[in-house]
């Protein structure tokens, strides 16, 4: 579209139906966003600008041959070089998430599968949680990534430390939430009768 082929009465129906599309905001546009007309901060030749670039799509020649016409020959057009970003760039670094499972279980769990449907689990950075025994099962299971250590496992009911009871399992592979391969050193207590009543089992880590 060439400004020049625009003529009036088409130009103010172009300008009036951009004026209600942009509900006023073309009285914060700036004229550097593109380039420098040179003839002073005139709202509404503000308001045209930001129209016919955000409306009527013209490029740089169409804007600079209507201000032309419309208000005259500008004092100057200064091409504004964009504007070099100060950010260096820097790479983009994929946090893996690992994940502690643990819980009450019948069947003491053998696979990455099993380990993963534990009842609960929460991020390896959590440095204490609560394992809440019942009143059902007999087995209880901790899975931590490699790297997590298991410092102290206390029973809140009777406030004793009880971690020796916690035997090791089998490691077990369990894929991360970026698809990393991680091994997980596994814990099981085992009771011959269930807890009556439910007691809490406060478990701390460290990090390795």
């Amino acid at each position: 579209m060439s400004a020049l082929s625009v003529n009036n009465q088409n130009r103010e129906n172009i300008l009036k139906e951009a004026y209600q599309k942009l509900e006023g905001e073309y009285l914060n546009f700036t004229l550097k966003n593109r380039f420098e007309l040179g003839c002073g901060n005139n709202d509404k030749k503000t308001a045209h600008y930001n129209i016919l670039t955000k409306i009527c799509k013209w490029g740089d020649y169409e804007l600079e041959e209507y201000i032309k016409e419309y208000y005259g020959e500008p004092k100057s057009v200064v091409k504004v070089p964009p504007v070099k970003s100060t950010i260096p760039n820097q790479p983009i670094k994929v946090v893996s998430i690992q994940r502690i499972y643990f819980g009450g279980v019948t069947t003491i769990p053998t696979t990455e599968a099993q380990y993963k449907a534990l009842p609960q689990n929460v991020v390896s950075t959590t440095s204490t949680l609560d394992l809440i025994t019942g009143i059902t099962n007999l087995k209880f299971v901790i899975s931590v990534p490699q790297g997590v250590v298991i410092s102290e496992i206390r029973d809140l009911y009777t406030n004793y430390r009880v971690e020796d009871e916690f035997l090791a399992l089998p490691d077990v592979t369990i894929t991360d939430s970026n698809g990393k391969a991680v091994v997980h050193k596994n814990y099981a207590l085992q009771n011959g009768i269930p807890y009556n009543p439910s007691t809490r089992f406060r478990i701390t880590f460290s990090n390795s």
